[in-house]
């Protein structure tokens, strides 16, 4: 990856992060009241990593109905996730598909994270 891509990332990330502000900070607001802020930073990074992983299983999926010249809506690419394990579509070579500027952005949001409990903990 170079720094081009790596920089247009970030600014594409910081927009993703800037849409619909409000309805993430009263959902952040409610995950905190009832996790407690710790607890919420790591509910978080969980949350993240799973619809990362889930979202990607989906676009493998729906190349795999492509190529296999079938109906290709959302449930159809939830419903065959099991068959694309089985063609051996959805593997670890598949699944490292930009992985490092999916890192870097993962560890970005841990520290912003991080840095907003210490704010908390000082206020």
């Amino acid at each position: 990856m170079n720094y081009k891509d790596l920089i247009e990332a970030i600014t594409k990330a910081g927009q993703g992060l800037t849409d619909a502000w409000l309805f993430k900070t009263i959902l952040a607001f409610i995950v905190a009241a009832v996790t407690s802020v710790h607890g919420s930073a790591l509910l978080t990074f969980i949350v993240l990593i799973f619809v990362d992983l889930v979202t990607r299983w989906i676009a493998i999926s729906y190349k795999h109905l492509q190529d296999c010249s079938k109906v290709s809506d959302l449930l159809s690419c939830l419903l065959n996730i099991p068959a694309a394990f089985n063609a051996g579509r959805i593997n670890s070579d598949a699944m490292k598909h930009r992985f490092a500027g999916k890192l870097i952005l993962y560890m970005a949001l841990t520290i912003m994270a991080v840095s907003a409990d210490n704010m908390l903990k000082l206020a």
